[in-house]
């Protein structure tokens, strides 16, 4: 089963090239959720922050000792030093106080972008086949590294991702063999039209052209309906493909109102 076939499970797995697009996008939107592309994207440069390192915290040894300490005693209060050495131990210790609020604040970020980018490493592991794993996501290699690595072996083109979607369009746009199953067709062909527009699909983009296409699918099992909304609705300003479909689908569901339990087969014509 492919990803654009595996519409019940939400989560999309990545075999082949088939999967490729889908469950990149797949990660990407994690990414963005998780506010860690620019660290994982493949293309990208930015690096996961590096652990901070606490500030150390003054010792008394350090400073001019009182003249009442014996000698070669080190201090280990600040009653043991002298009054310069008490002043100059209190500033630091100021600065201290000033560093330990920045360090947590950046190991904050950093446990933060840890947590976030392990989140991420759980999503590939999961979601990619074992043979994949095996040969794109070494246990010693980065996020990034994995990403390239995967690209390489089951990326595809932009070039090849609009052509497949061009086809996956057109053959949505096969006419239902009758109004019984509109609802799948429409599913499906609402997938398939939205990816061609966000592949930029030329066919695609232009409404007039994808209304002419889906009036032309649909005449069969909604003649009245298609020739309603190319004299009355194709023209009117603003209107777009999704106002289309919704008006296709609320004539569908006054005309041929959605029954439990029937059957899904058969909503393509064979030819």
């Amino acid at each position: 089963m492919t990803a654009q076939a595996n519409q019940q499970n939400a989560t999309v797995l990545l075999r082949d090239e088939h999967d490729y697009r889908a469950w990149y996008s797949q990660l990407q939107a994690r990414c963005v959720t998780y506010n860690i592309w620019e660290q994982v994207n493949p293309d990208g440069t930015k690096l996961p922050l590096m652990e901070p390192f606490p500030p150390e915290l003054p010792e008394c040894a350090d400073y001019a000792p009182s003249t009442g300490l014996p000698a070669g005693a080190n201090p280990t209060r600040l009653s043991d030093l002298s009054s310069a050495g008490q002043r100059a131990y209190k500033d630091d210790l100021e600065i201290y106080k000033l560093k330990m609020e920045q360090y947590k604040t950046k190991y904050a970020r950093y446990k933060t972008e840890i947590t976030n980018l392990q989140h991420i490493m759980i999503l590939v592991q999961s979601t990619v086949a074992v043979h994949l794993q095996r040969t794109c996501c070494p246990p010693d290699g980065s996020i990034r590294d994995w990403i390239k690595n995967l690209r390489a072996h089951v990326g595809i083109t932009i070039e090849t991702e609009r052509e497949q979607a061009r086809q996956r369009y057109y053959s949505a746009l096969k006419p239902p063999r009758s109004a019984n199953n509109w609802d799948t067709w429409l599913a499906e062909y609402n997938q398939a039209v939205t990816e061609a527009e966000t592949l930029k699909v030329p066919d695609t983009t232009q409404f007039r052209s994808v209304a002419v296409d889906f009036m032309s699918a649909v005449n069969k099992i909604a003649p009245i309906w298609a020739a309603t909304f190319q004299s009355n609705g194709m023209d009117q300003p603003g209107v777009t493909q999704k106002d289309m479909m919704r008006r296709f689908r609320e004539y569908m569901m006054l005309n041929h109102p959605i029954t439990r339990n029937r059957s899904q087969k058969g909503s393509f014509c064979s030819g």
